[in-house]
């Protein structure tokens, strides 16, 4: 969980030195990556399939002028210039329940010296029901203010990350939203 919320500080540096998938994949981590996400076009936005270890499939729209990135500590991590989303997915059998794992999330935020401006604020998000929080946090010299969600299904727990810059949060609250809201779970 630690892991997860360092290494989201370290990936919102969206502008300098992220490359797109393809680049220097090898011809073996591109079939890989083939094998599980399939992608289609959705009215010129990209909609790519995010495939949990035990199965579970969850479909990302790409918003707008953003692409899907490389990124080996989250299980999807897309960007635009300015803007970043994260997922990590956990399986359900790792964790008591909900609370259990949700009492995890905030040790770890807390365990890092982040400030959370927002806790606790119940969602439901394409059919997943969670908590919203606003986490302001410092990674490498950097503000970030991120805008998170604590979701559960049947199979899995995710945590969704849409950061930016805090200076830059309150404007494109909306945009993160929005970039947090195009997950949701394949039809069964």
């Amino acid at each position: 969980m630690i892991k997860k919320l360092v290494v989201l500080g370290l990936l919102l540096l969206v502008g300098g030195g992220c490359a797109t998938e393809d680049s220097g994949a090898t011809e073996e981590t591109q079939k890989s990556q083939m094998v599980q996400e399939s992608k289609r076009k959705i009215e010129k936005r990209e909609v790519v399939d995010v495939v949990a270890e035990n199965g579970e499939i969850f479909h990302y729209t790409l918003p707008k002028s953003w692409e899907k990135r490389v990124d080996e500590k989250s299980d999807f991590f897309a960007s635009s210039s300015k803007e970043g989303v994260n997922i990590f997915i956990s399986d359900r059998g790792d964790f008591e329940n909900f609370t259990a794992y949700q009492n995890a999330f905030i040790k770890g935020i807390e365990s890092l010296g982040d400030n959370m401006v927002e806790q606790g604020n119940a969602v439901e998000k394409a059919g997943m029901s969670g908590v919203e929080f606003v986490v302001e946090m410092d990674r490498e010299g950097q503000k970030f203010k991120t805008l998170m969600y604590v979701l559960e299904t049947e199979k899995n727990y995710l945590e969704i990350h849409a950061s930016t810059h805090r200076s830059r949060f309150d404007g494109n609250r909306e945009v993160l939203k929005e970039a947090a809201d195009s997950l949701e779970r394949a039809e069964k």
